[in-house]
């Protein structure tokens, strides 16, 4: 079915075609009809200046007309010659005619050209001069050819510059879609639709941008507040023994020890995501149990899941080796049980299932949920979630928000994803999938 923009168009160039037409045919016409008077009047003034010519050279009219009798003029032209009485004298009386073929042919005065030499009416003159002329039929098909040729020109240059439209509207939505999460959508083929899709995806970029930039204020302040806050004890406790001149004590040096490996996991963490980003991560891929690793990482964190009653729980089909960087997948994993352990009530559930040449690791939690509309921004640099879920979590969040976005890119990184479904108040469940064996060409 063709869209309203393409009838719009085919409308247009029909409607110019028929107008060119139109113009070509009244403009055509009116340039016949200015030849035609135009050679009307030349060729009166011929004739004029011809008979009176005749009369001057012969003397009178009788002579003048067996002359031009003798030399057959006139004789298949409609020209009437009348003398100064009103006296017919062109085209003579003939025997054939059994009546007066001169006073059938008597034209009113009014129409008749006079016939002047040295001044004085020698006689009067009519006859038609008309030259010949493209038939109204003929000027009708060559105007209607005319128009259908503009009509096919217009029409396809609207179809061009139509297409080139669509083109670009296609391109500016398929540039738009690097800026907002994917999901399926169908395919619009209207310029209302793709309008009206570039609008909705333009305010959500707008939205998402003013989400960005409060968040990037915010980083700068969490930022500067977790570096100030260990290089503040540290120039303290340094200050303090120089000025007095102590040695530092074993405890102060442990308390020292804390604060720089808190600024060396938080330098390392924005070094490692930023290398993750720009696609610089160097994996060091080798095959290995997944399962094993999983069941020794569940071991750990089950220690300081007992202390809160959370039981972790884990499932796998069977043992199968991966192949894949072990220390990486091991932090995506930290990051993501973490969470679930973080905001849990009673159980997290770890699943490992087998699927065609990639495998599936779900982890489920019966915690605070995540509403609906953060889940978009769960993997943004430095989003912590609202207030409300901070306060839902098992203990203070002290974390800057990278967690999430480095277990991305590192599972990206493996050509894998990471989706999330969450209800409020339910539960969380992120599904983590990567394939078992993938070797970059």
């Amino acid at each position: 079915m063709w869209s309203i923009v393409r009838k719009r168009s085919l409308l247009t160039a029909l409607i110019t075609a028929v107008a060119c037409s139109l113009f070509i045919f009244v403009f055509i016409t009116w340039l016949q009809f200015q030849a035609n008077r135009d050679y009307e009047q030349q060729q009166k003034m011929q004739t004029e200046i011809f008979l009176a010519s005749y009369y001057e050279i012969y003397g009178n009219w009788e002579n003048a007309i067996d002359k031009l009798q003798t030399a057959k003029l006139f004789q298949n032209s409609d020209i009437q010659i009348w003398s100064s009485t009103n006296q017919p004298l062109w085209p003579q009386k003939t025997v054939d005619h059994g009546s007066d073929e001169i006073g059938n042919r008597n034209v009113e005065e009014s129409r008749r050209h006079v016939l002047i030499l040295n001044g004085q009416v020698i006689g009067t003159f009519t006859g038609t001069f008309e030259r010949e002329s493209i038939p109204v039929p003929y000027l009708m098909i060559f105007s209607f050819t005319i128009g259908l040729l503009l009509f096919i020109i217009i029409y396809s240059v609207i179809l061009k510059k139509e297409r080139t439209h669509r083109q670009s509207l296609k391109k500016i939505i398929t540039q738009l879609a690097f800026f907002e999460p994917p999901k399926h959508e169908k395919r619009q083929d209207s310029y209302s639709d793709m309008e009206q899709l570039i609008e909705t995806k333009v305010n959500k970029i707008a939205e998402r941008l003013y989400l960005l930039e409060t968040i990037r204020k915010s980083m700068v302040a969490d930022i500067a507040h977790e570096l100030r806050t260990p290089l503040t004890v540290m120039r303290a406790k340094l200050d303090n023994s120089l000025r007095n001149q102590i040695p530092l004590e074993l405890p102060q040096a442990s308390l020292l020890q804390d604060e720089i490996y808190r600024m060396s996991k938080l330098l390392g963490d924005l070094q490692q995501l930023a290398l993750a980003e720009s696609g610089h991560l160097i994996l060091h891929k080798n095959w290995f149990s997944l399962r094993s690793m999983l069941e020794e990482l569940t071991s750990l964190l089950a220690i300081d899941s007992k202390e809160s009653g959370i039981a972790v729980r884990l499932q796998s089909e069977e043992a199968f080796r991966v192949y894949a960087d072990e220390n990486r997948l091991r932090q995506v994993f930290v990051n993501i049980v973490g969470n679930a352990l973080r905001f849990a009530r009673s159980m997290v559930s770890i699943s490992v299932s087998f699927e065609s040449s990639s495998c599936i690791i779900t982890v489920t939690d019966d915690g605070v949920g995540i509403e609906e509309e953060e889940i978009p921004y769960l993997f943004e640099r430095f989003y912590r979630g609202t207030v409300n879920r901070r306060k839902e979590g098992n203990g203070s969040l002290t974390g800057l928000g990278l967690g999430l976005p480095i277990a991305n890119e590192l599972i990206e990184a493996h050509h894998g994803t990471i989706d999330v479904t969450s209800r409020w108040q339910e539960g969380t469940t992120f599904q983590i999938k990567f394939p078992i064996y993938y070797e970059a060409t």
